[in-house]
């Protein structure tokens, strides 16, 4: 019998820096609407929550989890599909963080090509979608998304005036 790991509270995690993992094991991603995705350890080492949920999942000895299964439970399954997408293509290296203040616009000129593309193709399917990523980087830990979602928001307010950013930020109904 397998079970899996349902994350509702992250304050219980911790890190064991004692504890070493096999970089090609694979872990299950699964979203609150039963969305999968499947990644490496190594892939999820950009989250210190996914790493600590995996790592604190397999030290527990009590535990019959032999599936390597995260429920995610605040996150849908399109918002992990571009968690998923982001972590794979950094596999584990957490990517340099943008200079602050965001001085363009263009956000080709503020990180690198791949992870403007990214961040940019968030906002063409809708704003409501960055938020969502922006929730999700914060509650999974990943700084550098977090961070350049957040360069994303400055890029898109920058050079408006104080009365027209409301309307730029809100989603369109």
């Amino acid at each position: 019998m397998s079970s899996s790991l349902s994350i509702e509270n992250e304050s219980s995690l911790s890190l064991d820096p004692e504890v070493t993992q096999d970089e090609n094991e694979v872990i299950t991603l699964t979203s609150n609407d039963n969305v999968s995705f499947t990644c490496t350890y190594k892939e999820i080492k950009c989250s210190n929550m996914l790493v600590s949920a995996f790592t604190d999942s397999k030290n527990n000895e009590t535990k019959e989890n032999d599936d390597n299964n995260i429920i995610l439970s605040n996150i849908d399954g399109k918002t992990l599909n571009l968690i998923v997408k982001f972590l794979k293509e950094h596999n584990g290296v957490e990517p340099p963080l943008p200079e602050k203040p965001v001085k363009s616009k263009d956000m080709k000129e503020i990180t690198t090509e791949w992870m403007a593309n990214f961040v940019d193709d968030i906002v063409k399917d809708n704003k409501e979608s960055l938020y969502k990523v922006i929730s999700a980087a914060n509650y999974l830990f990943i700084n550098s998304l977090l961070h350049i979602c957040c360069a994303k928001i400055a890029s898109m307010i920058k050079g408006i005036p104080l009365e027209e950013i409301k309307d730029e930020l809100l989603p369109k109904k």
